[in-house]
């Protein structure tokens, strides 16, 4: 994972698309919040799902 974190802000490059399921039981919106915004991604929340 640290391998993939060092490479987002190359990613900014080109657009991208971060879902965000609500009921996600792992519960990781903030990491998927700062992963999206250091990569240039727009966040799309998906109301009522979960992780799988």
């Amino acid at each position: 994972m640290a391998e993939a974190g060092r490479k987002l802000d190359s990613a900014a490059a080109r657009p991208g698309l971060a879902l965000l399921p609500t009921d996600d039981s792992f519960n990781e919106a903030d990491d998927t919040r700062r992963a999206a915004d250091r990569a240039g991604a727009r966040i799309e929340e998906l109301e009522g799902l979960g992780h799988w």
